[in-house]
């Protein structure tokens, strides 16, 4: 997937962590189905990137995705969305 596909948007909150503001877009969109299971997200530093955010950013926002078990990173391939992820998010 490129970036460009993933169209992912987010409001900004002021009260809430931006990682964490990324993460609830990226969970939306898995749970909307725009990110089925199986597929692949865009690397960390195309992602920084498509949103103008620092790469740590959004390190922590997968972070959080991988801890919820949204997202599975396998060694030498890149981060997927897990297959039977519930279909609401848990951010």
């Amino acid at each position: 997937m490129r970036a460009r596909d993933l169209n992912l948007h987010f409001a900004e909150d002021p009260d809430r962590p931006k990682y964490i503001q990324v993460a609830a877009a990226l969970a939306e969109a898995i749970a909307q189905g725009r990110l089925a299971p199986g597929t692949a997200l865009p690397g960390v530093r195309e992602l920084a990137r498509m949103l103008d955010l620092n790469r740590n950013t959004v390190l922590a926002a997968l972070g959080e995705l991988k801890a919820q078990g949204l997202v599975e990173s396998r060694e030498r391939e890149g981060i997927f969305v897990r297959a039977g992820v519930a279909l609401t998010p848990v951010i």
